[in-house]
């Protein structure tokens, strides 16, 4: 049974529970329909919120006494220490501390302790740019993907970032400008193949495709036929069993393609039994194994007769395709042998016509070699006459260097000097001429005596 009450004094009608407009707990209306007080949450008081609103005491420059410098702020648009905000430090001047970083971070988010701070539209940016870069340092085993998303977006470019982000973009879009088009062009070629065209050219990897739509007609013609061959002898290998796939395996490109010939007639006598016409010959069309014409079967020869002589046809094909492999190999080896005995023929000539003229004897032998073909080998006049011109440099060489201390008989310096030109050029690789400069600059003041006796047995040598 519901209870009737009567007789009652409203004093207060509010639709929240502790209604904004009062003050001190007593409501200073009987009708409160403003928002709810949150002051116990939000206490003007707390350090942190002063730190976060820029709150501050009645001097205008410190919380509870302590003095920060205005570079500790996030927004200062003014001098006046009340209109800075948003204190990223926990010391003056200290480094950004991660609890009130965070708290600057809400602030500017969905709020601290209920309350967002007010940052002007075109300050806001600027303000979020030093909030991330504090987060950053205050937060440094934290990676970007971890950036509030408040923090996320906003970002200060210089001009010349900016011109270099737009430089990229015209080149991204130049790329795929020309990738479009190679990509229609592709499309274009591709819808006028035949179907056994398209098989083919899919089964082209990347680049050789690149190459197809390249090439001219006749060029795209081989290329395909190049792929078709390719695909019928992979067929015809994956065909092989395991022991004849060993032996395809080493042998060389006669034997191989004798190999290939016969598994792919195997193939195709298959794929006729298989179609139900197991009753024609395979080599109905007058060639056996090797790929020569038999003819008719003779009257007087059996079937075994026939039988045998296409075996042994194929032994012997076979034999000759190993052979004529075997050969091969040999020529390539007699080539490497005949390239070797050339190059040692001219390195040998380099070091005895050439022995004063810079560089090892490979590398003037190599110079030599390549001189010789260009001119049309060693017995052209135009050969002939430079390396003429290169033994008379080499004379010149020779006598600015060999005839140094001759005159005056063996001198006490030369044998020290030239001890340390022969160190230098086992040391270093080079020929005599260049370690005599080296020995020159590295041992000055034995070069200075070896000068020194010189002279002197020069002033001896002559009677002066």
């Amino acid at each position: 049974m519901a209870n009737e009450l009567s007789e009652l004094t409203l004093r207060e009608v509010s639709l929240v529970d502790k209604p904004a407009n009062s003050e001190m707990g007593i409501p200073r209306a009987r009708v409160a329909l403003f928002k709810r007080d949150n002051s116990e949450d939000f206490n003007e008081n707390d350090s942190v919120c002063k730190a976060v609103f820029g709150l501050v005491d009645k001097d205008g420059k410190t919380y509870s006494g302590v003095t920060y410098p205005k570079s500790d702020f996030a927004y200062t648009p003014t001098d006046t220490p009340s209109d800075w905000k948003l204190r990223l430090t926990k010391t003056p001047g200290g480094a950004p501390d991660a609890g009130i970083v965070g708290a600057a971070v809400a602030a500017l988010g969905k709020g601290f302790r209920g309350k967002k701070v007010q940052i002007p539209a075109a300050a806001l940016a600027a303000v979020k740019a030093k909030v991330r870069a504090a987060w950053k340092k205050a937060n440094p085993e934290k990676g970007s993907d971890e950036l509030p998303d408040v923090l996320k977006g906003e970002s200060t470019m210089t001009i010349q970032e900016i011109e270099k982000r737009l430089g990229d973009q015209d080149g991204i879009i130049t790329t795929l400008k020309a990738d479009n088009d190679a990509l229609k062009a592709e499309n274009e070629t591709v819808i006028k193949m035949s179907k056994k065209e398209r098989k083919l050219y899919a089964s082209m990897p990347t680049d050789k495709r690149k190459a197809y739509m390249a090439a001219d007609d006749m060029k795209r013609k081989a290329m395909l036929d190049e792929c078709a061959q390719q695909k019928k002898d992979k067929a015809a290998e994956d065909s092989m069993d395991e022991a004849t796939k060993a032996e395809f395996a080493k042998a060389g490109p006669s034997l191989r393609t004798m190999m290939l010939a016969d598994a792919n007639k195997k193939l195709i006598a298959k794929a006729k039994k298989m179609k139900g016409k197991d009753d024609e010959d395979p080599d109905a069309d007058g060639d056996d194994d090797t790929g020569h014409g038999t003819g008719h079967m003779d009257n007087n020869e059996d079937e075994d007769t026939v039988t045998d002589k296409k075996k042994s046809q194929k032994a012997l094909a076979m034999k000759m395709a190993s052979h004529n492999d075997e050969l091969i190999v040999v020529k390539r080896e007699l080539e490497d042998i005949r390239k070797q005995a050339r190059v040692a023929h001219f390195i040998k000539r380099a070091e005895d016509e050439l022995p004063n003229t810079s560089g090892s004897p490979a590398q003037k032998g190599e110079i030599l070699m390549k001189m010789a073909d260009s001119c049309g080998g060693e017995n052209s006049e135009s050969f002939k006459l430079v390396f003429k011109t290169m033994k008379d440099a080499d004379e010149v060489v020779k006598r600015s260097f060999t005839e140094v201390g001759k005159l005056g008989g063996p001198i006490p310096a030369e044998a020290a000097f030239m001890a340390k030109v022969d160190e230098i050029a086992k040391r270093d690789s080079i020929d005599k001429p260049h370690a005599v400069e080296k020995a020159m600059m590295e041992n000055v003041e034995l070069y200075k005596e070896y000068e020194r006796d010189q002279g002197a047995a020069v002033v001896k040598a002559r009677g002066y």
